[in-house]
């Protein structure tokens, strides 16, 4: 044993265990102090000590090397050096158990979180157990809990909120109140947001923008009140852009609760600070709107509209709506077509169509839109609205076939609509009557009759029906209503009963009851201011011959005769003469046949009074005085039916004289000069038995031979005599008597050869006398004929009554026709023009336009037919649509005012102007019309009307009624019944209403 170098080796065991312990003392504490580096966030420091302590670590395994490492990583991440993540992750590789490693990747997924890098610092807070991080585990969870918010991972978040929350009073308890308070916004769970921003404002911190966040939530949920109560409270302590976005729900919150002008102001105040998108501008516009600042909501529309989906339909829809509260139809027009060919939303689809559609109408006349609307929407319910609209606008512009029509189509007819029926008709039928067309007012009258509740107007309607019955030979028709009448008590207080007790008087005298005749003129008479008296005291008197009254008869006649002697009351003086005849006070009539043809030379009355004359002064033997009369009646030819009578007359006094070759003479000029005369055969049979009586036999036949009157007259000649007689009465223009020859003749003779021209010239009587229906019936019986050289003008004139009593189908069908048969010429010019006109009021706008294309082409037309040609032309481009093509046309023809179509031009530009709500055009366009001098002072009153309606539209009351008013004052229609001052009246009233 030595003991010596043991104890040597013990020594020095143990002094080198208190040199290692010194050491290891001081290295330790170095480490501490460099971790007080590192926690003060002296990062750069504490990176170079950890390095010079790493250098003096003697093994990279140790664990205070990990520990070294570790915490110069951790300042490198802080330092925020560029390779931070690939140490980290080398780290990892390296140490993968190391108790620092969830340390070093909560540091690097802390920094890229401060960073806001939190989709990366995600990744790496998932690899890390936060139970091993101590006191930095409510830190580490918060930060993971943010990260999965970002990430849209709300339950992973709300369970980490949560649990911190759950943890009590740390630095991130309000922290994490907020923000489950937004996971729960983003997750549109705004009931539980609400909470929880509610919550967090008791932290100074989170105060103002939990307040935020809590008043987006309940604006969410729809607590209107919240926002509004609460939202202004913070709206100035906000940053700008929340403030834009608060503004903007606080402007939605009031609007919801129907406080739009407050709504408008936040708006405003959102606009001011935004760059507003299509939304916002729609949101403006309805504003806008709703708080009646039309201007403003069509400009905030217009920045919306032109793109094809639901909000640039709504757009469309409600700028149009603005427009139309500026008086701007025409574009208001156009964009409710664009929002009703848009499918986004039905209900808005189909208002636009059928605001589109009544633009259309009101603007352009085009009532093809509504046509088009019903069949589009056939389950609507609007088509009784629709066609009421229309017919009352037809009735007011005094279409009354259109109205009726429009009329008639409603299913369930309102009050309002049952009395325009009633008006529409009536006048409908007036304007048949004034036309002649008797037959086709009946029917409108029966519709007038049948609806409606204006008693004055049925019983004008009974009135005028009966009219029409009498007209058409219906006395028994006609005589029933006028007893209903008579025996109503609101009639007999109208101004038209007395005229009803004459027709009826007049009816009971055309069916030959002349009984009730006289006693209903002498109803009629006993009244006072009676307009026909004359005529009511002539018809009494011929009731009472009618009644073989003869006395009295002869008596009223003179009277009425005396009372008046012009050539109106002739046939007074004739028939008193007849009836003192009829009385055998030869002497009375005598005087009165005297009086008849000494004064009125030129009466149709005039013949056949001498004829009678002389016809009595041979009764009473007074030969010469007959002659005298007969031999008058001869050198007035032109009448050929006294002129035969007259010279049998003479033939026969000189015969019973015994003169025999005046005889001779008188009965060879008749039987020479008349031939066809009715009084031909007597005149033979006469000549025939003075040549028997002077035994001169062979000349009488050699007389007949000459004449070919030989052998008995044939059918044919005598066909050819009866038309003659006939054509010469038409051609004379004595129209009534040729109408009676005529028929006799067609009656006799319906198919001879003279039966086509027969019935041409009956047309043409009935035409020349205003029966217009009965004419159009000839008409075309001549057109049923075929070819002939009547063929064109019984086309023509079938065309022209059917289009005068609006049957516009038939007529434009009829004008075909005679452009066909035309063939060139001026009747191919008139067929041309007649179509156009039939297609134009027919409402066959695009075929109009093709037919006034066709007559353009056509050389020699007038400058009127021109004209007139060109502003159809103009009218149907409107009532289609094609409004610019119009306009340019009307435009072109309003510089020459000189005819009406120029005139009616200047006024529909005008229109327009205010269509579009262009007033300061209005005027400037009206004093231009002014200037131009027009004889049409119609149009130029409408134009005034205009401008009234102008100043109407911009709150002028004063200087609206005083334009209204000077055209009462300073307007005289020019047919005295035009509708300028009703429409005036109209306004006037509306104003004090």
């Amino acid at each position: 044993m030595k003991p010596t170098k043991s104890l040597f080796i013990l020594a020095s065991i143990i002094c080198s265990v208190s040199l290692f312990a010194q050491v290891g003392v001081d290295f330790n504490n170095r480490i501490e102090d460099a971790k007080m580096l590192y926690r003060s966030g002296t990062y750069y420091a504490a990176e170079q000590s950890f390095s010079k302590l790493l250098e003096e670590s003697q093994s990279n395994t140790s664990l205070n090397h990990i520990e070294l490492e570790a915490y110069r990583l951790m300042c490198a991440i802080n330092l925020d050096r560029d390779n931070a993540v690939g140490l980290v992750k080398r780290f990892s590789e390296q140490y993968p158990n190391s108790i620092e490693l969830p340390l070093v990747r909560y540091t690097l997924a802390s920094h890229l979180f401060d960073k806001g890098e939190y989709g990366e610092a995600l990744e790496i807070f998932t690899t890390i157990n936060s139970k091993l991080l101590h006191n930095d585990k409510i830190d580490c969870d918060f930060k993971y809990a943010f990260c999965n918010m970002d990430a849209g991972n709300y339950s992973q978040a709300e369970s980490l909120f949560l649990q911190i929350i759950a943890a009590g009073d740390t630095p991130r308890y309000y922290s994490s109140i907020y923000y489950l308070g937004y996971v729960y916004y983003r997750d549109s769970q705004f009931e539980k947001a609400f909470d929880y921003f509610s919550k967090a404002q008791a932290d100074s911190k989170f105060a103002l923008m939990a307040s935020y966040f809590a008043t987006e939530s309940k604006f969410m949920l729809k607590d209107f009140d919240y926002v509004v109560e609460n939202g202004p409270k913070i709206y100035n302590s906000l940053e700008s852009d929340l403030q834009s976005t608060l503004s903007r729900m606080i402007s939605e919150a009031y609007y919801e609760k129907q406080m739009t002008e407050e709504a408008l102001r936040y708006f405003k105040l959102y606009a001011s600070n935004a760059n507003l998108s299509r939304v916002d501008h729609y949101f403006g516009g309805i504003l806008s709107y709703n708080t009646g600042n039309y201007e403003e909501a069509k400009d905030f529309f217009m920045n919306v509209v032109g793109e094809d989906d639901a909000i640039g339909q709504n757009a469309e829809y409600y700028a149009a709506n603005a427009l139309l509260k500026e008086y701007n139809k025409v574009s208001a027009m156009n964009l409710f077509k664009s929002a009703s060919e848009k499918s986004y939303d039905e209900v808005i689809k189909e208002d636009a169509f059928f605001n589109f559609a009544k633009l259309s109408f009101d603007v352009n006349s085009d009532i093809s839109q509504f046509e088009s609307f019903i069949q589009q929407y056939p389950g609507s319910g609007k088509d009784d609205v629709i066609n009421g609209y229309m017919a009352a606008s037809f009735l007011l512009k005094k279409d009354y076939t259109s109205a009726i029509e429009l009329l008639q189509k409603i299913k369930n007819l309102s009050v309002d609509n049952a009395n325009n029926l009633q008006k529409a008709s009536f006048f409908r039928a007036l304007q048949l009557i004034e036309s002649g067309s008797y037959r086709s007012a009946i029917p409108m009258l029966e519709t007038s009759l049948n609806y409606g509740r204006n008693v004055e107007l049925k019983n004008l309607a009974g009135f005028w029906q009966a009219e029409c019955f009498y007209r058409n030979n219906r006395y028994s028709d006609a005589i029933d209503i006028l007893r209903a009448l008579e025996k109503s008590a609101s009639f007999k207080v109208s101004s038209e009963y007395p005229m009803a007790v004459y027709n009826l008087a007049y009816c009971y005298f055309k069916a030959e009851k002349f009984a009730d005749a006289e006693n209903w003129f002498s109803k009629y008479l006993s009244g006072k201011g009676l307009k026909y008296s004359t005529d009511a005291n002539i018809r009494l008197a011929d009731s009472y011959f009618m009644q073989s009254k003869y006395n009295e008869a002869a008596k009223l006649y003179e009277r009425m005769y005396n009372a008046n002697r012009s050539s109106d009351v002739v046939y007074s003086a004739y028939q008193a003469a007849v009836s003192y005849g009829l009385s055998n006070n030869e002497s009375k009539k005598i005087d009165m046949l005297r009086q008849v043809t000494r004064n009125n030379l030129d009466s149709p009355l005039y013949c056949q009074a001498l004829y009678e004359l002389g016809r009595t002064y041979v009764q009473k033997g007074d030969d010469d005085k007959a002659s005298d009369c007969f031999y008058t009646l001869i050198g007035r030819k032109s009448d050929s039916l006294f002129f035969s009578k007259a010279l049998i007359e003479l033939a026969m006094i000189n015969a019973n004289e015994k003169r025999y070759d005046q005889a001779i003479d008188f009965y060879k000029q008749l039987i020479e000069q008349a031939p066809y005369s009715e009084e031909v055969q007597d005149a033979i049979s006469g000549l025939e038995s003075i040549y028997l009586i002077q035994n001169r036999p062979d000349e009488f036949l050699t007389f007949l031979d000459d004449q070919q009157l030989s052998n008995v007259k044939s059918e044919d000649e005598k066909e050819k005599m009866l038309f003659t007689s006939a054509e010469h009465l038409y051609l004379s223009r004595n129209y009534s008597k040729a109408i009676t020859s005529l028929q006799n003749f067609l009656k006799r003779y319906p198919e001879g050869p003279s039966s086509l021209q027969a019935n041409y010239y009956l047309a043409e009587s009935l035409k020349a006398l205003n029966r217009k229906e009965s004419a159009a019936d000839e008409y075309l019986k001549v057109i049923k004929m075929g070819q002939s050289d009547f063929l064109c003008s019984a086309l023509k004139n079938y065309a022209d009554i059917n289009y005068e009593i609006g049957n516009y189908e038939l007529a434009g069908q009829v004008y075909n026709n005679l452009i066909s048969a035309a063939g060139t010429g001026v009747m191919e010019i008139e067929g041309y023009a007649g179509l156009m006109r039939s297609y134009f009021y027919n409402r066959q706008y695009k075929e109009a336009i093709e037919t006034t294309q066709k007559l353009g082409q056509i050389n020699g037309l007038t400058k009127e037919l021109q004209r007139e040609a060109e502003f159809i032309l103009a009218k149907s481009y409107m009532t289609i649509g094609e409004r610019d093509m119009a306009l340019a046309v009307f435009e072109d023809m309003s510089k020459d005012c000189s005819d009406e179509y120029g005139a009616e031009s200047a006024y529909i530009m005008i229109q327009n102007a205010y269509s579009t709500g262009d007033f300061a055009a209005v005027e400037t366009m009206i004093y231009d019309f002014v200037d131009k001098d027009t004889q049409f002072v119609y149009w130029l009153a409408k134009s005034f009307i205009v401008l009234g309606d102008t100043y109407m539209d911009r709150g002028d009351l004063e200087q609206a009624k005083a334009t209204y008013q000077s055209i009462i004052e300073g307007y005289e229609p020019v047919d005295g019944k035009d509708d300028v001052i009703s429409q005036v009246e109209d306004r006037l009233k509306k104003m004090e209403e």
